[in-house]
């Protein structure tokens, strides 16, 4: 378990995730879109779980892309093993 917390923390991920974040709080969705092709190879070392895909899905559903959210969403479900749509985080983004 420790392994997995160590790779799930990788300094290129959370740096891009952090950018990510504060674009969109900026409301530049260009910029954000650009840091969330680099979270998407940062650290291939990294467990691959459904965090990038909905990190992602968050992003598109915010730009009002609902085709890219939709093919976002659906990968992470399947990563998550169906197991996404039961999240606290997931609910409240779609009830928004």
């Amino acid at each position: 378990m420790l392994v997995l917390l160590k790779k799930q923390n990788a300094i290129s991920y959370r740096i891009a995730h952090s950018m990510i974040i504060v674009y969109s709080k900026l409301k530049q969705f260009d910029k954000a879109m650009e840091w969330l092709s680099i979270l998407m190879i940062a650290d291939s070392n990294r467990y691959d779980d459904e965090q990038c895909e909905f990190i992602a899905e968050k992003l598109a559903f915010k730009i009002e892309d609902m085709d890219l959210a939709k093919k976002y969403f659906i990968e992470a479900n399947i990563k998550s093993e169906k197991q996404l749509v039961k999240k606290k985080e997931y609910l409240a983004l779609i009830k928004s």
